[in-house]
């Protein structure tokens, strides 16, 4: 959703921007939003160019697929190269935490780390959610990564830490990096279709130009 925020925001202000999920697993929903929102300027094997049948870890879902191999990292670079020469920003949503292993050698925070891409890092505003930051923070630094923000989503029913979240991992990642901190707001059930997007970047303008800033 807020990939697909992001990219609904930058196009409308006139960036060049295009977005990508290299991996899927168990279905393209996501990609299939993405490639809606870009109007005909890329193939859904474009915007996903990696896809499993089975909901499972990229690594652990070639296994199940008789007949298919392994994904080298290189290949995965390669694919994301050709879509970045075509625009001046290229939005690239990941597949799960950092430590997601995508193929024999490598995970999420290894393709990051071989991008030197700029890092959003995107969690639910719920009980939980500052030992998660703050560790992916932390793997973040670990590899040098370039990380610029965060974004936290609202629930529909926000639980008691749900107030108190942002001001913690605030207080704590001053200990990580320095970053700007988000809130979105929960835009409903379905926020992330097509026309959800279209109301939702209306709704939330003025923070995904504060995250468009940063990038």
């Amino acid at each position: 959703m807020i990939t697909a925020l992001l990219l609904r925001h930058l196009r409308s202000k006139g960036v060049k921007a295009l977005a990508m999920k290299p991996f899927c697993s168990g279905g393209r929903e996501d990609a299939e939003l993405l490639l809606s929102l870009q109007f005909g300027e890329v193939t859904l094997d474009e915007v996903n160019p990696f896809y499993f049948s089975e909901p499972l870890a990229p690594w652990v879902a070639v296994k199940c697929e008789k007949g298919r191999k392994q994904i080298p990292l290189k290949t995965v670079l390669k694919k994301i190269s050709d879509q970045k020469k075509r625009c001046d920003v290229l939005l690239i949503e990941g597949s799960g935490g950092l430590l997601v292993p995508l193929g024999v050698d490598y995970t999420v925070l290894d393709l990051i780390k071989a991008l030197k891409c700029q890092v959003l890092v995107v969690g639910k505003n719920q009980l939980g959610t500052i030992n998660h930051t703050l560790l992916s923070f932390f793997a973040l630094q670990a590899v040098d990564a370039k990380l610029f923000a965060v974004v936290l989503t609202k629930c529909e029913k926000p639980d008691f830490s749900a107030a108190t979240n942002l001001d913690a991992i605030e207080k704590w990642s001053k200990y990580v990096a320095r970053l700007k901190l988000f809130e979105l707001p929960y835009l409903g059930k379905n926020a992330g279709t097509h026309e959800g997007i279209s109301r939702g970047q209306k709704k939330v303008k003025k923070v995904l130009a504060g995250i468009s800033e940063c990038i």
